[in-house]
């Protein structure tokens, strides 16, 4: 089940600030007491962050904003390479049909010549 992220804090207010249990909080949200614990661990242990000397939002933001601009280039790139190697296909394949073209007239060439007279 999902829980949004501010019932999840109002909880844990209510577990912190209120003194209210996590069997009481468990009842009265019908939340399994373990999912509150949990919560709980995840809340403490994150609590040092919000007071950071230097928020890490802003740096994360700049790499996301990095990496996908770093996509779009891939992107671009891939589409080149798709293109390419369409083009190298293309060209195979009509190299293979003058191929077998020729192979079939070299062959008929070569008949006629060893009898000394030729129809076309």
């Amino acid at each position: 089940m999902y829980y949004t992220s501010e019932l999840k804090t109002n909880i844990m207010l209510a577990l912190l600030q209120n003194g209210a249990s996590v069997s009481e909080l468990a009842q009265q949200y019908h939340i399994n007491s373990k999912t509150i614990y949990r919560w709980k661990k995840r809340f403490l242990e994150s609590a040092a962050l919000i007071f950071c000397a230097k928020p890490t939002m802003p740096v994360q933001k700049k790499q996301v904003t990095t990496l996908l601009r770093k996509k779009v280039i891939l992107q671009k790139k891939l589409e080149l390479v798709v293109k390419q190697k369409d083009n190298i296909l293309e060209q195979y394949q009509h190299f293979v049909a003058i191929h077998d073209a020729t192979k079939n007239f070299v062959f008929t060439f070569q008949e006629c010549s060893s009898r000394n007279h030729c129809t076309l």
